[in-house]
């Protein structure tokens, strides 16, 4: 089957809310959805935003065609790991 993405991979339609939430934190339309942890564990509920990213972005090495770039790895999850040298901050604070 080709890829595919669905609105319900990111929603439950039955959890949803209005609950607003300063990011990193997930907000209420991002509630009851299973993701990835940083980790790399499942999760039913994400506390964070990241984590419903992880979801498809945060597990295996993407096989479509890409650019060749400096770093070879599209996994996010490594991108944005604290413990990564240069991470992206969004699993946490930047050093700067």
């Amino acid at each position: 089957m080709a890829r595919h993405v669905a609105c319900s991979d990111c929603h439950n339609a039955h959890a949803t809310n209005s609950a607003s939430a300063i990011l990193p934190v997930a907000p209420g339309v991002l509630r009851n959805v299973k993701s990835v942890s940083q980790s790399g564990s499942v999760i039913p509920d994400p506390a964070y935003e990241y984590e419903v990213c992880n979801k498809c972005h945060g597990l295996n090495e993407p096989t479509t065609v890409r650019l060749t770039r400096q770093s070879v790895s599209r996994n996010i999850r490594t991108k944005i790991n604290p413990v990564n040298p240069s991470f992206h901050p969004i699993a946490a604070p930047g050093k700067n």
